[in-house]
């Protein structure tokens, strides 16, 4: 479920994390490799930061017993989290107007083009478990938290998979996730 990595290279430079009790001010090639000797320049920072920030997450469904990642995810932009699962997926007339004539061509792949507007959130709430969410933030001009979402639909007529990202207003207290845009 997770991509373990050991480094990342940049150019002529490899990053990696070291124990957690050394200093980041401190460079430790903990894979041993000889990066070195083919002129590479090792870093390195601590693990709590390596893994938490240059570690890569596989797409993945949400199995049971691993809502833990997304609640995690949630807490981050909340401190009320109510799963995702309990939330009823809204949206409005006027934005499924603008998403047919201004991304048609995404919402005929994915063939939600012809779809009443009910069809289409339920089709997004279906498939909400099926990938992990990211990209969460507070927008304080509007008082509102969002995240994005990889949703995978099947293209009837090419019979290949489309993925469209969707980013969702969290309304957790309304227990609602407002559609704000589908690409």
């Amino acid at each position: 479920m997770i991509l373990c990595n050991c480094f990342l290279k940049a150019k002529r430079l490899i990053i990696q994390g070291h124990p957690d009790d050394i200093d980041n001010a401190e460079d430790e090639n903990t894979a041993g490799y000889p990066f070195e000797t083919y002129g590479y320049t090792c870093r390195s920072l601590q693990s709590m930061y390596a893994d938490l920030f240059l570690s890569y997450k596989i797409e993945r469904a949400v199995y049971p017993g691993f809502e833990s990642d997304t609640v995690f995810s949630l807490n981050s932009i909340s401190s009320t989290v109510v799963p995702l699962d309990e939330c009823a997926v809204e949206i409005e007339e006027a934005k499924l107007h603008y998403l047919r004539e201004k991304k048609g061509g995404s919402m005929k792949k994915s063939g939600m083009i012809s779809l009443a507007r009910e069809e289409v959130q339920t089709k997004i709430r279906e498939r909400l478990a099926s990938n992990y969410i990211f990209n969460m933030a507070f927008i304080p001009e509007h008082q509102a938290m969002k995240f994005n979402t990889v949703l995978n639909f099947m293209a009837e007529k090419a019979g290949k998979l489309v993925k469209l990202t969707v980013s969702l207003e969290y309304r957790p207290l309304e227990r609602r996730l407002r559609l704000i845009t589908m690409f």
